[in-house]
């Protein structure tokens, strides 16, 4: 029986559907596409609000407000996020969405102490705004507020690096074939939405995004990032308060 007659009696061979396959086998094109998606959820809004605040700062809504709209941001932001790597079919582990460990801990508290201790030897302190906090947004001022602040900070610092440093350096890298550039681009991309900052405490806030994208490179674990973010941000809040 020939090739010819086989297919005849089989039917030919159905079509794969787009949906059948992976986005990680998709153009480059399509993937470029992929992270203005994440962009659109996880770093523009941060900008526009950043800008917004400069200019025409808004009265600071209730704490537990303000809370609440960070949260659903973040919620939001890492679901985009994570959903997109599901449907991917790329393992989670590439993108360093593993197994927390007591280790994470340990790392995380290495990268707060190192970035303390290069704000107080390079440049200056990169969370002291350039505008009042008081002015840009609300400050805790009862227990419940310091509940929320946990809360909210929790999932902002775990959207945050899983946008910038989980998801953008490990497609980027995969797209320009450099992990230089990769780290350079989502540094950059990590202090625009920070407008609010001097230039002098940019310099500051660059210097940690290379210092935490450097060393995602090396862990390629979200978790201790996450963690680091999430402690940063509660001690700048505190000594605000």
């Amino acid at each position: 029986m020939s090739a010819g007659d086989e297919s005849s009696e089989t039917g030919p061979l159905p079509e794969a559907t787009s949906a059948e396959i992976p986005l990680a086998a998709a153009p480059d094109r399509a993937l470029w596409w992929e992270v203005l998606a994440v962009m659109a959820v996880g770093v523009v809004p941060h900008q526009v609000a950043a800008a917004l605040a400069m200019t025409h700062p808004p009265p600071p809504l209730p704490y537990s407000l303000d809370a609440l709209w960070l949260i659903m941001a973040s919620a939001c932001a890492s679901y985009v996020v994570l959903y997109l790597i599901h449907r991917s079919g790329e393992p989670w582990a590439t993108f360093g969405i593993v197994r927390p460990r007591f280790l994470d801990l340990s790392f995380a508290a290495l990268l707060v102490v190192v970035e303390f201790c290069a704000c107080v030897h390079i440049g200056p302190a990169p969370y002291s705004t350039a505008v009042k906090p008081d002015v840009l947004y609300p400050l805790p001022k009862g227990v419940a507020d310091y509940a929320w602040m946990v809360i909210k900070y929790a999932a902002n610092g775990f959207a945050e690096e899983l946008v910038v440093r989980a998801y953008l350096i490990t497609r980027i890298e995969q797209l320009l074939n450099s992990r230089v550039q990769a780290v350079a681009i989502s540094t950059v991309l990590f202090v625009s939405y920070h407008l609010h900052y001097t230039p002098g405490q940019s310099v500051s806030i660059a210097i940690l995004g290379l210092w935490y994208g450097g060393m995602y490179r090396l862990l390629r674990r979200v978790w201790p990032f996450a963690l680091a973010h999430w402690a940063t941000d509660i001690l700048i809040e505190l000594s605000h308060s």
